[in-house]
């Protein structure tokens, strides 16, 4: 259960299928950190796991298996798990689902075989971004098997109320921003794929061709993973003579979000980015790269702009057009987004098409027969 957006999707899930009638239950493993709780009403633990052979954890996962009318395992390792438990059970079937780019495997090897051995152990493959699927139809995965069900919003964000002028402003106060200047912000962990150097490239493009003096200052906030990122961005920022505050992941990101000029994604790849998502459904005027899901998410110069991967110059023009827009067609574009992305990916939408594609696994009981085809032909 760790910090990651698939974490954070796997128990919205869990709170709108619960909210839709279903009994979900959470499952998880090597709980170092408490990253996440379990929303109210759905139960759920931990399954302790000294390693792969401890006999503890597989006992209750089995326990788990035995107990449900379906399981569906989030990412690699725990699809590989679950795939081999239900193989011996041959009770509960397993759906395997994959949150990721196929990108990512060109870093991280070892992700992609696990990913390739539980698709082959499941019913069907659920995948948060077309890309991923057509990766699977390509490694021999059956296209039937793979179905595309998108991330959704939290049930709590699409309650909350609009924030405020006044609001906005004490966001930005609480992070000892001026409130006077919004900023562009930039959510997501510090490694060469989020591509915050790429940003800071593209907005120094800006000053320097001073089609834009006077810039907001950007934000950058969340977890390191790659110190080297995090110790370029100072002399980067300075060189280009930016304003650059660069933050722990904050409490409430939503919030700042709401309060921003600018919300950007420059990444190199991404599955179904949630901030891109969640920056719309609060207005957030959007920036992003053209990875993963996010043409879908984004209707690109209707409800936000969007640009090439790894293409400084394309940003720079998308940053442009979005910094000099007026502040009415700001809102208005702002407005539009939110209702766009409100009605698509609802909870109550979103948990309308899981139970829907439960069901009809459950009614199929789909055979494993080719998709084992495909793992050993690969």
């Amino acid at each position: 259960m760790g910090p990651g957006g698939a974490q954070q999707q796997m128990l919205r899930l869990a709170e709108s299928l619960r909210a839709a009638g279903a009994s979900p239950t959470v499952h998880w493993y090597n709980a170092h950190r408490e990253f996440h709780r379990l929303p109210d009403g759905v139960s759920g633990g931990v399954l302790p796991k000294r390693s792969v052979a401890d006999p503890a954890f597989w006992r209750g996962l089995h326990d788990a298996l035995r107990t449900s009318e379906i399981v569906h395992a989030w990412l690699p390792y725990p699809g590989c798990y679950a795939g081999l438990a239900g193989l011996h059970l041959r009770s509960a079937p397993v759906v395997h689902g994959v949150r990721c780019a196929p990108e990512l495997f060109a870093a991280h090897p070892e992700q992609r075989t696990a990913t390739k051995f539980a698709a082959s152990l499941a019913r069907a493959v659920t995948v948060n971004a077309r890309t991923m699927g057509a990766w699977l139809v390509a490694q021999g995965i059956a296209a039937e098997r793979v179905v595309h069900l998108p991330n959704q919003l939290a049930p709590a964000l699409l309650d909350r109320p609009a924030a405020t002028p006044e609001q906005n402003r004490a966001t930005l106060v609480g992070l000892r921003l001026d409130p006077d200047r919004p900023p562009i912000v930039c959510l997501g962990r510090f490694d060469r794929n989020k591509n915050q150097i790429g940003l800071l490239r593209a907005l120094g493009r800006l000053r320097a061709a001073a089609v834009a003096a006077e810039l907001p200052p950007v934000v950058l906030a969340g977890d390191v993973q790659d110190r080297a990122v995090r110790s370029a961005i100072e002399p980067l920022a300075a060189q280009a003579h930016l304003d650059v505050r660069v933050l722990a992941p904050v409490a409430d990101p939503v919030g700042l979000l709401a309060a921003s000029r600018l919300s950007v994604l420059a990444s190199l790849s991404e599955g179904s980015p949630n901030v891109v998502l969640e920056g719309l459904a609060v207005g957030a005027l959007t920036v992003s790269t053209r990875v993963g899901e996010v043409p879908n998410l984004v209707h690109d110069e209707v409800t936000g702009w969007t640009c090439p991967p790894g293409d400084d110059a394309g940003l720079a023009a998308c940053l442009h057009r979005a910094l000099e827009m007026p502040l009415q067609a700001a809102q208005q574009m702002g407005a539009r987004a939110q209702a766009d992305v409100r009605a698509r990916f609802g909870a109550d939408a979103i948990a309308r098409q899981y139970l829907a594609f439960y069901e009809r696994v459950v009614r199929l009981g789909w055979s494993r027969i080719g998709a084992f085809a495909g793992i050993l032909r690969g």
